[in-house]
């Protein structure tokens, strides 16, 4: 039996609606372990180009940032001691942990942007910055005269937290740095570079950061007992209790009476 165009993509909806996926997720390309240069550009056409470029499907596979989703999983999550070896404890607890140098179980994200003509630096200025927790940015180079791991800001406000405003000015290289994520959650930023008087597109990236696996699951409240019941009152009161006991009191008189006239050598009561 042939199928036309329509009937596949007819069923094909069908299909994606069933099992609660919609066109737009099923495009989507998630990265979750790899290399990939998130900030990639390039001039085609007199025209500066921001997009995304990974190693992970294929090689320079080049794809628009709004199709891919960046996954950092539970195996990323770092405890808090890990972050006290460096010289600014930014993380102030257990996070995300992306580093500068290739971790093969987790996403490796850097940037290369192309040199143009003479214009060989550019900057990457971050719109939007949005997410649950804080995002920190930096690189490492060994360690201080302290002992700790030395941090260098890889920003133009010499900060390490990636937030909105925030701007990276870099030569047109490949380069890798550290990234930490403080808490689980969809992270987004809006980004655009400029190289010269060229101003590329404004570019979304998605983050999906995984819950902390060494984290205590959440309790359920405990239930609550139900409330004591209170023990059944009697509904006689003094007067009615001290009656009865004459009552009876009364008929064993009268039964013994009536036993020691029957009986011969019972005593009276």
């Amino acid at each position: 039996m042939k199928l036309t165009t329509t009937a596949i993509a007819g069923l094909t909806a069908v299909a994606l609606a069933s099992s609660g996926i919609t066109a737009s997720a099923a495009d989507t390309t998630v990265l979750e372990k790899g290399h990939t240069d998130i900030f990639a550009t390039k001039v085609v056409d007199g025209k500066l180009q921001l997009n995304l470029l990974e190693d992970i499907t294929g090689s320079d596979v080049e794809r628009a940032p709004e199709s891919v989703l960046l996954k950092v999983t539970d195996k990323a999550w770092k405890d808090a001691e890990f972050f006290q070896n460096l010289e600014t404890d930014v993380a102030q607890g257990a996070a995300a942990y992306l580093p500068q140098s290739q971790d093969q179980d987790v996403l490796w994200p850097g940037w290369e942007p192309l040199p143009y003509q003479d214009l060989n630096t550019i900057s990457f200025k971050f719109l939007d910055v949005t997410g649950p927790g804080q995002v920190y940015l930096f690189q490492t180079t060994g360690n201080n005269d302290k002992g700790k791991v030395a941090m260098n800001s890889v920003f133009t406000d010499t900060g390490f937290e990636l937030k909105t405003g925030s701007q990276i000015d870099t030569l047109t290289s490949h380069a890798h740095a550290n990234w930490i994520f403080t808490k689980p959650g969809t992270y987004t930023m809006k980004v655009q570079a400029t190289q010269g008087d060229l101003v590329s597109n404004e570019a979304t990236y998605t983050w999906e950061v995984a819950e902390n696996p060494r984290s205590a699951p959440s309790q359920p409240a405990p239930s609550q007992p139900a409330p004591s019941q209170p023990a059944a009152q009697s509904s006689l009161d003094g007067g009615a209790i001290a009656g009865i006991v004459i009552a009876i009191v009364a008929l064993l008189g009268a039964a013994g009476a009536a036993l020691s006239g029957m009986i011969p050598g019972l005593p009276k009561f």
